[in-house]
């Protein structure tokens, strides 16, 4: 939930703004995750880009970054992520 907030901000609180056009990097979101109390570290994010959510699919390759298509489009979070916890050894 953290990361779907951190992603669509303006989703998840009124308040904030909703930008259009612009980029996301893969490091900015391991940053992110770096950051949360719980993480001692990040290991093989993968970042894809899905530009048409009425299609169903996704890209297939791993992005380093994402850039909105025009200046009206907006990028958005996938609702879910998919993230593996390890313990502690």
């Amino acid at each position: 939930d953290a990361l779907v907030a951190h992603l669509t901000p303006w989703a998840a609180n009124g308040d904030a703004a909703l930008n259009f056009g612009g980029q996301l990097w893969k490091s900015s979101i391991v940053d992110f995750l770096d950051a949360q109390a719980e993480v001692d570290f990040v290991t093989d994010v993968k970042l894809f880009h899905q530009p048409d959510i009425t299609l169903g699919t996704r890209g297939t390759k791993d992005q380093d970054v994402i850039t909105a298509r025009t200046a009206r489009s907006v990028l958005v979070s996938a609702p879910r992520h998919v993230i593996h916890l390890e313990a502690a050894p």
